[in-house]
């Protein structure tokens, strides 16, 4: 008896269909057959291996790490890449060393056939195979429990068979459930595309035909006409509502932080209860906003709690609202229902379960009812209000080239991006945050849409062509797949902040709009051919750390010393394998200059190409000015290549080249070569300085190394689409030292003795904080905390780490008192120094801040929203003096003018984007993979919640640290109380007066200069790079169910 509201976007159902009824399979269920048949290949093997893209793309933390030989064959995989990317000397060897580590030579070992077995076993849901395929419980229970498993090839056969059952029931379980009026059946429009941007580009059109598409879809297999559509990620403006009211659709959902962005209070369920209206010349329609917080918990954290516990919390939020309801009143649970259930035990079924029965409860009780939208809207429809007409912006994108927003970094300019103001009903925006920041803005996001909007056009010239309309009649083959190439989930990964890698996704857009440009009889644009990101950057890097600055540079006289194996050995620089030719490359840096060596073997003909991306060059296929292709071939080195260092060996001579964007080379500036020969090998050294280079301060770049012999690439340093990366060092920054303080070393264990997880990316000192710093310039302020080891960036945080989140606490000289919750920390501050603002930092992914997201947040102690990082708020890593950085514009900052009484209190504890409030588990005993370990003796704090959330903590000893963090008392059920320091308050520890002045080179050393008269500082800072690579990442599954559960809450009438 519950009602619930499912959607399913048209491509969706075209798949699914074609699977049922054309056999179509895709690339893992393909590999699998192959391996029952015994035809896989040493490739397939090395596929099935790639983390993300492979067999490993299942949740860790709920599969993988509860199966011990899951468990194992993933270290094994990671162990196999993490050794063979060092030493092979090709693409080749690369996939051979991997799948030869894996399989000892035979690609059907058995841990290819376990592999197969338990990815393929586990996405299927366990309450489905106790229900319908019971005969598959004992391969489960052995996928858990048996560390050797011994799974065979008929069990593999076995479950692909269960897999085209399960998909071959659902277009007829949905139109059951349709039909007797159970569920409402609604579309996304045909591929997922974000809507606002569609009508932003001008292409109203084209999100016409969507709609109708998927409409002509429900009708075609559901034999149902929907009166309702979801717009994908929520996302809408009121051109985007008024293209769904023409199409046939009464009603729409977005969410509720739009409703608010209207003005309404949204904390009212008798505001966010209703549906509101919009009147067009063909109609009139019905807008829901969904209940956000609910949503919200069920997406991101109910997953963490007790199944019990998530839905008497869900239960008691909606018991809540009906007390203050004057009406019959929604409470819109709406939430893109592939995303959670992987995080969930038993992939949500407890969950749901018990959520549907108590839902029924309250139902047969008359508490509550379950409605659809088109219900409630039939029979409730008086409750309906109009939306106030207003002014807002929308994004302005038609005929403008964004391709190069921001103009200089790989980064993110979504508030740069043109807007024109109008006046409408709606304002523009989605689900996240009310923006649409994850699919525009980032210069990836930015360049990509460039692609496709060449790309039509390039078309509707081509076939002579006026209107998208025309082309979907006359040539529907190539329109559809410019309709997929729209489709949001592209740009959700591009860019970093959807929380993933693209590495899956991109190739599939790049195919999209590949095809339609060879159906429509173009040749598609080299960028469309290569690994390489929309921005130029790679899939991944071989190297996680980069080099850090030398202190002395090598002497580059063509005689390589020891002092590059040195550097490299000591991890400040790279050692680059190229193939049998180039043996060696090293690579070195200082803070102006950039060092090469290579060990040659002798030959003629014999030239090196040294290539760099650079995020300061024009990145538009209008007018590219990088090259997609090296020098005389087309080899895909995994990067667009801006700038190159060629070394003509015959010659004698170094030509430092930009790009010309047509695959030629400019010459900048040519320079004399150091060569020298010994047992018939050429030593070769070289310098070339940054500026020559154009490359900008503090970016991350990116570079390949390729052999030519007699004008052929004959070998390179890329390995299937990973290259190398390096950080530019940044200049000077010049500003008042305010306070700085340094913190133990080694005292990184919280209250005392509280253990790192034993994953490998946990290296030692990665948690400790030895120097705190904050330094005012003319228009900001900087604030430095400093780590023994920022332990590089493993799953590349946009802000240019991984594993830290710091707080920063501030007390001002208000008068108002301050906060004393340490958010999410689990302790307190004591009340003198209660904080007015709190910084949080965090790696970046996403859109909202911590704790609610992963980006860094700016908490002021009198306002409920924060300021989350932007251009006045940024925030990036100096990987050269291990240091997290924030730069804070004085425009966001209270009470700036008396910062030199301002107090502080620094935490440190370990990031985790998939925690309750992003921060990582604990667990009572010795660590765990992923869990910190916590010592016996604080289990009582732990089970009563007083175990404060804190690996260091900015103090003058260690003592004192472990003072504060061990006040807790677990039975008065009271957390622990810090307090803070500052350049008013005394500590056992010097601090840095302002009148002094500290220079901070680049490489993390650091040389002290008192004076009398100068109040300086110069500090190294780093851009922000917008790539991500987690330790796992969401697969695509089969089928995407949106579950919308509207609730109308009334109060209960007294029976007369």
């Amino acid at each position: 008896n519950i009602r619930v509201t499912f959607t399913f976007s048209g491509s969706l159902l075209e798949q699914i269909i074609d699977i049922i009824e054309n056999r179509k399979k895709d690339v893992r269920w393909i590999i699998s057959e192959k391996i029952i048949n015994g035809t896989v290949t040493e490739e397939d093997v090395f596929n099935m291996l790639r983390i993300p893209g492979g067999f490993f793309d299942i949740n860790w933390a709920r599969i993988v790490d509860k199966s011990i030989r899951y468990r194992e064959l993933r270290d094994l995989a990671q162990n196999a890449f993490r050794t063979c990317s060092g030493i092979a000397r090709s693409e080749e060897e690369l996939i051979k060393c991997v799948v030869n580590m894996f399989t000892g030579g035979n690609p059907l070992h058995q841990r290819v056939i376990d592999l197969a077995v338990m990815f393929n076993l586990l996405w299927i849901d366990p309450q489905v195979i106790r229900e319908l395929y019971p005969d598959l419980n004992n391969l489960r229970d052995r996928a858990f429990n048996n560390p050797n498993p011994s799974f065979t090839t008929d069990d593999l056969h076995k479950i692909l068979n269960v897999h085209y059952d399960i998909i071959s029931r659902i277009p007829d379980i949905y139109r059951e459930l349709a039909n007797r009026g159970q569920i409402e059946l609604i579309p996304v429009p045909y591929s997922h595309p974000l809507a606002p941007i569609i009508t932003a580009l001008g292409f109203k059109e084209d999100l016409e035909i969507h709609a109708e598409k998927s409409i002509d879809l429900f009708k075609q297999y559901f034999n149902y006409i929907p009166k309702g559509v979801w717009p994908a990620e929520q996302a809408i403006n009121e051109f985007v509502a008024e293209v769904f009211r023409n199409t046939g659709f009464n009603w729409t959902v977005t969410d509720e932080t739009m409703l608010a962005k209207i003005g309404v209070n949204t904390d009212d369920i008798n505001n966010i209860g209703i549906p509101w209206t919009i009147d067009f010349q063909n109609g009139r329609i019905y807008i829901f906003f969904r209940e956000m917080e609910l949503s919200n918990k069920i997406s991101f954290q109910y997953g963490s709690w007790r199944y019990t516990d998530a839905v008497s919390d869900l239960v008691n939020t909606i018991l809540n609202y009906r007390q203050h309801a004057t009406g019959p009143r929604l409470i819109v649970i709406a939430l893109d229902g592939e995303n959670p259930w992987e995080h969930y035990e038993e992939f949500g079924t407890l969950f749901l379960n018990e959520l549907y029965r108590r839902l029924s409860e309250l139902q047969d009780q008359n508490y509550i009812e379950t409605i659809t939208p088109g219900e409630f809207i039939t029979k409730f429809s008086d409750t309906a209000k109009s939306l106030p007409l207003k002014q807002y912006y929308y994004l302005d994108l038609v005929d403008r080239d964004i391709s190069n927003i921001p103009p200089d970094s790989y980064g993110d300019g979504y508030s740069d991006l043109p807007r024109k103001e109008i006046n409408a009903r709606l304002p523009e925006g989605s689900w996240s945050g009310g923006e649409l920041a994850i699919w525009i803005g980032h210069r990836q996001e930015n360049v990509a849409t460039m692609w496709l909007v060449k790309a039509r056009s390039d078309i509707l010239r081509k076939l002579g062509l006026n209107s998208f309309r025309e082309l979907y009649q006359k040539h529907p083959d190539v329109a559809k797949y410019l309709l997929k190439a729209e489709a949001s989930d592209w740009w959700w990964w591009y860019g970093g902040d959807g929380g993933g890698s693209p590495a899956p996704f991109d190739p599939l857009f790049k195919s999209y709009l590949r095809k339609a440009y060879e159906l429509a009889d173009l040749t598609p644009p080299d960028y469309l051919n290569v690994y390489a990101y929309p921005d130029g950057t790679p899939i991944g890097v071989i190297n996680d750390n980069v080099p850090i600055p030398v202190e002395t540079p090598p002497l580059i006289d063509g005689v390589i010393e020891d002092i590059w194996l040195i550097e490299v050995n000591a991890g400040r620089g790279l050692k680059i394998p190229v193939g049998n030719i180039v043996q060696t490359t090293y690579l070195l840096i200082d803070n102006e200059n950039i060092y090469l060596a290579f060990n040659v073997s002798k030959q003629s003909g014999l030239s090196i190409g040294v290539y760099f991306n650079n995020p300061a060059v024009s990145l538009s296929p209008y007018n590219p000015e990088y090259n997609v292709y090296p020098r005389y071939s087309r080899v895909d080195l995994g990067i667009y290549l801006a700038r190159e260092i060629l070394v003509d060996i015959d010659g004698n001579n170094v030509y430092i080249s930009k790009a010309l964007g047509d695959g030629s080379w400019s010459v900048k500036n040519v320079k004399t070569l150091f060569i020298s020969e010994k047992n018939n090998m050429y030593n070769i050294e070289l310098s070339i300085p940054f500026s020559e280079l154009d490359l900008i301060q503090g970016a991350i770049i990116n570079l390949a190394v390729v052999t030519y012999v007699e004008n052929q690439v004959v070998e390179y340093s890329s390995r299937l689409g990973l290259v190398y990366q390096i950080q530019v060092p940044r200049g000077a920054l010049i500003g008042r030292i305010i306070f700085e303080m340094n913190d133990p070393e080694g005292d990184d264990d919280g209250p005392g003795g509280v253990k790192y997880p034993k994953n490998p990316v946990f290296t030692k000192g990665v948690f400790d904080l030895l120097k705190f710093r904050v330094i005012e310039t003319e228009t900001s302020v900087v604030f430095i905390t400093q780590f023994a080891n920022l332990g590089g960036n493993p799953w590349n945080g946009p802000n240019g780490w991984s594993l830290q989140q710091v707080h920063i606490y501030i007390h001002t000289s208000i008068e108002e008192p301050g906060l004393t919750d340490m958010i999410a920390l689990n302790a307190k501050i004591i009340d003198e120094h209660a904080w007015h603002m709190a910084i949080l930092l965090a790696p970046g992914w996403g859109t909202e801040p911590i704790p609610q997201g992963e980006k860094s947040g700016l908490y002021y102690y009198n306002r409920n929203n924060p300021e989350v990082q932007n251009g006045k708020f940024r925030v990036y890593a100096d990987h050269a003096s291990n240091s997290i950085i924030a730069e804070i514009s004085k425009e966001l900052l209270l009470d700036v003018e008396n910062i030199d009484k301002w107090i502080y209190v620094v935490a440190v504890y370990s990031h985790d984007g998939y925690g309750h409030n992003r921060i990582r588990s604990v667990v009572v005993g010795e660590p765990e993979e992923w869990k910190i370990g916590v010592p016996a003796e604080y289990g009582p704090a732990v089970l009563n919640n007083v175990f404060p959330f804190i690996l260091d903590l900015l103090a003058p000893t260690a003592e004192e640290q472990y003072s504060m963090l061990r006040s807790f008392d677990p039975e008065q059920q009271r957390l622990a109380s810090v307090r803070g320091y500052g350049p008013s308050l005394p500590t056992t520890t010097e601090t840095t007066p302002a009148t002094e002045t500290i220079t901070t080179p680049v490489s993390g050393t650091e040389t002290e200069t008192a004076t009398e008269t100068l109040s300086e500082t110069t500090i190294s800072e780093v851009e922000r790079e917008e790539k991500r690579v987690e330790q796992w990442i969401p697969i695509m599954i089969i089928i995407i169910v949106i579950i919308a559960i509207t609730i109308i809450v009334y109060k209960l009438r007294k029976k007369s």
